[in-house]
């Protein structure tokens, strides 16, 4: 709870959510043969501070489309690396697993493309890195077209699109 002041504060948001009072006021209890984290009663003001500040720092961090951005370009690059670098292998290796860290950014973005990756590999990794060099030059993934279906139905996707390129033209 601690770091929603933390990241209030690094992005200029308010909150009136006291995290010293919540650690203060909250128990562990055991309610019908369950460990359940108790508050006071007094406390609810707080309570509902807690979940609107986490619903600001959603909308207005979390989904922001800078963030979105980001968040597809470094999954793209990840996905090109793979062949390369074997990402992949370490959702089933545990102990690979608790070597992969934020690093793996770093270690795409600075490889030097080595002559005994397959051509295909070889490709893949440049265009990684391309993507992330992008990243850090702000020159981030753009929303050409957005889709909202509703309860009545929906035109069909290429219909849509048509729809779109016209608009945007």
């Amino acid at each position: 709870m601690d770091y929603f002041a933390r990241d209030c504060y690094h992005l200029g948001i308010a909150s009136n959510f006291n995290f010293r009072r919540f650690f203060k006021f909250a128990r562990v209890c055991l309610c019908e043969e369950e460990m359940q984290i108790c508050m006071r009663d007094k406390e609810v003001g707080n309570m509902y501070e807690l979940y609107h500040t986490r619903n600001n720092i959603h909308w207005k961090a979390c989904q922001h489309k800078v963030s979105s951005a980001i968040d597809t370009m470094i999954v793209d690059a990840f996905i090109k690396a793979d062949g390369a670098l074997k990402i992949s292998d370490s959702l089933l290796d545990v102990k690979k697993h608790t070597k992969l860290t934020d690093g793996i950014y770093q270690k795409i973005l600075h490889l030097d493309v080595k002559e005994e990756l397959n051509p295909e590999d070889e490709e893949n990794l440049k265009q990684a890195q391309e993507i992330l060099q992008r990243i850090e030059r702000r020159d981030l993934y753009k929303c050409v077209c957005e889709i909202y279906f509703t309860e009545k139905g929906h035109k069909p996707i290429t219909q849509v699109n048509q729809e779109c390129e016209q608009d945007c033209v």
